[in-house]
């Protein structure tokens, strides 16, 4: 190499050290060419005269991370991609929209390590960076609300109504960078990737990506970069070695760190190895993990008890207190190293660091998949123990463990493939109910039909354990809206319990009230009264009259009292429910809110719209004391209290009316921007609002608020759910009192088709639905149509006592005063949300 090709390498490693990339640089210029001495003297002296200057370059530009940030830690030993880094960057350029950009390439090639690197070398120019598993999408409205209580957020429980606050917050928020690491489909992120001016990062092993963004694909290191990794982690290795050893290895930079671990770790010198990897030319890639397994499973068995264990966990952080937390369930060379009161657990996983078989971060280890599938043996028993004892004290209905079930989640997810049948019923349970909790319901019901499988294998048919696994899968597909299904999972959870139980067990109180819930939405209360009577009786024998437990039963019994026309006998249980809750709480507890807005709506439904009004204006402050101003549960207040005020209105110039509009337009306001434009919530903020907007007189403004709620409905539940009939009811009333009843026509039509559909030929909103049809056939002039349907309708009401409350009906003639722009007094019973 002449002169001034040597002073213009060492040109650009100056610069490159000044850049801050001086390791990575040295590494990349230097094993070439550093044996010529004039090229080791010539790079000496460019990087002494930058050191002071770039120094105090580094210490002006450095910042700390920004305030809301969670990635792993920055890779020491990170080598090469310099070009990757550099068109990452680009692809991630300065735009006003969110800008996607996935990198795509085989495991082990480094794609995890690259966006690492990436987020660390571009810290400073964001506000929150934020790390997500998306391996399995499940997992991530979790990451997302941990993220939104970075962010201070202010989150209501539910899991999806969480994430949906955080996505619009990102919405309007500037400077973010959120990372799915290891995403597997695009629909298993697009839900949750924010329209916003922000960054998304994605890694993947698989194609399609280009859907959603840009794709950079990633390859194996170039030779260069091999041997200088190589050569910066086993300083004895040759040039010439290091190319060959990289050759064997295909330059995948993962089978490289390894190889260098192993090398350093055991001095073995480098012919040897290359030797051994030389005799199976075929299995290159997968001998060099199975010489480190090899060697920590004779020289460190704790270590190999360790990895073993985590090769069934996920490719996530994972909790080293999983392992001390009981350490009775661990194998015995494992054991033994735990409860070392001189720090030999610490050593198990220095070890398995120091062979660059796991990584550690603060108090969690990770495993890299490929690592995990090299370790993978027949499972012992301590998996599934590990996971159930840590899993003890976390009650998946309590918000306050919702944190740790969140960090658990993945390892849960992955670990029962390793437990016996019976412990993977009962993990499943509990996984499947806390995301049931956290109201994601489709993925908490795969779940949960998962454990009722396993727990009929094991268990039989008959048994009582399948009673809770049967009443947890009811209870999931009754939340999703098909009670109709949910009904003899329940039926067969009581059937069971009472059978093994006997009829008095408080255990049996659950299916009981879970059953007459289901009954009650199948429209059959008179069926649901005796369930939820001997709910009440049994719950209160056991507890006491005092207890939480039997708030809820009081209340539970009161609505289905209320909707069989008992609404002074539903009122006596419900204000002994609110003195329970009181007692139990205090006045400005959330509960004592709920209990004050459920008297209140029972209060409105009997016709006492002053006493329903003095409640929900309790309500909604001691909702807003316990939550604050411009939280959703709020809204939900703040609506309640609307409606009642509108049914106060006589007329379209009542001050009531007037008085209900600000606060229904504050309520869609919070829920908008909680849960943004497009949330199922959204839709009844809207309704809300238009059913106003007709009481004022006012249809042509009501009528796009009713569209778009009709929207949204049908985009999130498909245009077969039964509250899409609601939406459809509400929007052909606004047509009708535009004067538009020919236009209102095929909504109606569709509604009673619906109502049909899911509920039933017998169903009190079936009666509605034809009882509305009628009156727009007699606006048509189309009596003798619309006779045999008020007729039919009359028929299901008497069978059925009343119709239930609540049910939106298009009034026969305008109320008192009230003008063309009269709308229906009911609040469809979807829309009444008192948490």
């Amino acid at each position: 190499m002449g002169p001034a090709r040597i002073r213009l390498v060492a040109f650009e490693v100056a610069l490159a050290f000044a850049a801050g990339l001086v390791v990575e640089a040295a590494g990349d210029a230097l094993p070439s060419w550093l044996d010529d001495p004039r090229g080791a003297w010539s790079v000496l002296l460019a990087l002494l005269v930058v050191t002071v200057w770039a120094t105090v370059r580094r210490d002006r530009s450095a910042t700390p991370n920004p305030p809301v940030w969670k990635v792993e830690l920055r890779n020491p030993n990170f080598t090469g991609r310099r070009g990757e880094r550099q068109r990452l960057a680009r692809l991630l350029g300065d735009r006003r929209d969110v800008v996607v950009c996935t990198v795509r390439g085989m495991a082990g090639i480094g794609k995890t390590q690259l966006a690492v690197e990436f987020c660390h070398r571009r810290a400073n120019r964001y506000a929150a960076v934020w790390w997500l598993s998306a391996e399995d999408p499940a997992l991530i409205p979790g990451q997302l609300v941990a993220l939104g209580r970075a962010l201070g957020l202010a989150l209501p429980a539910g899991a999806e109504e969480a994430v949906s606050v955080v996505l619009a917050h990102l919405r309007v928020r500037r400077g973010w960078l959120l990372v799915f690491d290891n995403a597997e489909t695009v629909a298993g992120v697009r839900p949750y990737i924010p329209t916003g001016p922000g960054h998304v990062l994605l890694t993947t092993r698989r194609a399609g990506f280009e859907a959603i963004g840009s794709v950079l694909v990633l390859d194996t290191f170039q030779r260069a970069d091999s041997v200088a990794l190589l050569r910066r982690r086993v300083p004895a290795v040759t040039p010439g070695q290091a190319a060959e050893l990289a050759g064997l290895l295909g330059d995948l930079p993962l089978a490289l760190e390894q190889a260098a671990a192993y090398l350093t770790q055991t001095g073995l010198p480098v012919p040897e190895y290359l030797a051994l990897l030389r005799r199976r030319p075929g299995a290159v890639r997968g001998r060099v993990w199975e010489l480190p397994l090899s060697r920590i499973e004779r020289d460190h068995p704790a270590s190999a008890r360790l990895l073993a264990i985590c090769a069934h966990l996920a490719p996530d952080p994972i909790p080293l207190d999983l392992f001390t937390a009981d350490t009775g369930l661990l194998p015995p060379p494992l054991r033994a190293a735990a409860e070392d009161p001189d720090g030999g657990f610490g050593d198990a996983v220095g070890v398995l660091v120091d062979y660059s078989l796991a990584q550690r971060s603060g108090d969690h280890l990770v495993v890299h998949r490929m690592i995990q599938l090299a370790a993978r043996a027949t499972p012992g028993p301590e998996v599934g123990a590990l996971l159930e004892a840590a899993l003890r004290d976390l009650p998946p209905g309590a918000p306050a463990t919702w944190p740790r079930w969140r960090q658990l989640l993945p390892h849960v997810l992955a670990g029962v493939a390793a437990a016996d049948p019976r412990t993977a019923s009962r993990l499943l349970d509990q996984a499947g109910t806390y995301l049931l909790r956290t109201g994601q319901l489709a993925d908490a019901e795969v779940l949960l039909r998962r454990a009722l499988r396993a727990g009929e294998e094991v268990h039989g048919p008959d048994r009582p354990e399948l009673a809770r696994l049967l009443n947890n899968l009811g209870n999931a597909v009754s939340e999703s809206g098909r009670p109709a299904e949910a009904r003899p999972l329940l039926e067969r959870a009581l059937a069971i319990g009472e059978a093994a139980l006997g009829l008095h067990h408080p255990e049996v109180a659950v299916p009981l009230n879970n059953l007459g819930l289901v009954l009650r939405d199948l429209g059959r209360p008179d069926e649901a009264l005796p369930l939820h009577e001997r709910a009440l009786a049994v719950t209160e024998a056991r507890y006491g009259s005092g207890h939480p437990l039997v708030a809820a039963r009081l209340n539970a019994l009161g609505l289905v009292l209320g909707d069989l026309g008992r609404g002074r006998e539903a009122i006596a249980l419900h204000e002994r429910a609110l003195a329970v809750t009181e007692a139990g709480h205090g006045i400005d507890h959330p509960d004592v809110a709920v209990a004050l807005s459920t008297l209140g709506l029972a209060m409105r439904d009997i016709g006492r719209l002053d006493d329903a009004r003095c409640l929900l204006a309790r309500a909604l402050a001691a909702s807003e004391a316990a939550h604050g101003a411009d939280h959703p549960e709020v809204a939900t207040a703040l609506s309640n209290l609307g409606l009642v005020l509108r049914d106060l209105g006589p007329s379209p110039d009542s001050r009531t009316l007037r008085e209900a509009r600000p606060l229904l337009e504050r309520a869609l306001a919070i829920t908008e921007a909680a849960y943004g434009p497009g949330h199922p919530k959204t839709a009844v903020r809207l309704n809300d609002l238009g059913l106003l907007l007709r009481s004022l007189g006012q249809p042509k403004e009501a009528l796009p608020l009713h569209s778009r709620a009709l929207a949204i409905t049908e985009a999130v539940y498909g245009s077969g759910h039964p509250r899409v009939a609601v939406r459809l009811t509400s929007l052909a009333g606004a047509l009708r009192d535009l004067g538009r009843p020919r236009a209102a026509l095929p909504l109606l039509e569709r509604a009673l088709d619906i109502s049909r559909a899911c509920h039933g030929p017998d169903h009190p909103e079936v009666a509605a639905r034809l009882n509305n049809l009628g009156l727009a056939l007699s606006l048509l002039d189309r009596a003798d149509e619309a006779r045999p349907l008020f007729e039919r309708a009359r028929e299901i009401r008497e069978s059925r006592v009343r119709a239930a409350p609540g049910l939106p009906l298009i009034d026969p003639a305008p109320r008192a005063g009230g003008g063309a722009g009269a709308a229906p007094r009911l609040l469809p019973v979807q829309d009444v949300t008192t948490g």
